[in-house]
């Protein structure tokens, strides 16, 4: 004899927005939910320089290096690269890619 147990199946969607990045007087550049030194505008800039370069991988470091040229569709054409660090900036700015938002690695917006 098999006896079955039907249980109610929850699917819980989380986006971007469920991750608040802005808080008062900090923003949560990683989205971890706490302020890290290098998110702390309290924290003496050397602190916080030393805190990010050691969270950041020697390809991170190196994609700060590059800098690509602004095109119509930035955002667009390197997002991937911009969510992974793999660009440092744009010569010449560009309006399409005007948050860190889009650096971080859980923003879905291109």
């Amino acid at each position: 004899m098999r006896i079955y147990f039907k249980l109610p199946v929850f699917a819980f969607v989380v986006s971007a927005s469920d991750f608040p990045v802005y808080h008062n007087g900090w923003i949560d550049l990683n989205k971890n939910g706490k302020k890290d030194v290098y998110e702390d505008p309290s924290q003496p800039v050397p602190k916080r320089v030393a805190d990010l370069l050691a969270r950041m991988t020697l390809e991170e470091k190196i994609g700060q290096l590059q800098q690509l040229d602004r095109s119509t569709n930035a955002a667009t054409y390197f997002g991937d690269q911009l969510r992974v660090g793999a660009v440092g900036s744009f010569l010449g700015g560009s309006e399409l890619v005007e948050t860190p938002v889009q650096r971080t690695p859980y923003s879905t917006s291109p």
